[in-house]
């Protein structure tokens, strides 16, 4: 009986190849697992277990299919039906974002002026 071999992948919080640390970061990681396959016997299933995107955005999306998961089915040689997701909650766009510098608007920030209240 032969091993089913997986490719798990978590927490990458892509925010735009325009960023030259995710760019970065992309192309390192697609050399490191052309490498794992080319050592190994290859993969079966790619799974992203959430939080491949940072904010959900549609754009991050975009780009995280044309620089990673079209040269993730191009290395591994498995097909997109073999390929699994779960959102994070990074994965779900709330909007965030759009909301104003202002912290009795902004939820993050809100949770910021808190963070600083307890720390001081």
């Amino acid at each position: 009986m032969r091993n089913i071999r997986f490719l798990v992948i978590s927490d990458l919080h892509f925010k735009s190849v325009h960023d030259d640390k995710n760019k970065d970061a992309i192309n390192y990681f697609l050399e490191s697992i052309t490498k794992t396959i080319s050592e190994s016997r290859g993969i079966d299933f790619i799974l992203f277990s959430g939080d491949i995107v940072f904010s959900g955005k549609k754009e991050q999306y975009e780009e995280i299919k044309s620089e990673l998961f079209d040269n993730l089915v191009k290395i591994s040689g498995i097909d997109n039906s073999k390929i699994f997701i779960t959102p994070g909650n990074h994965d779900i766009d709330l909007g965030l974002d759009d909301f104003p510098e202002n912290p009795e608007l902004n939820p993050r920030m809100q949770l910021r002026e808190k963070i600083k209240k307890n720390q001081s």
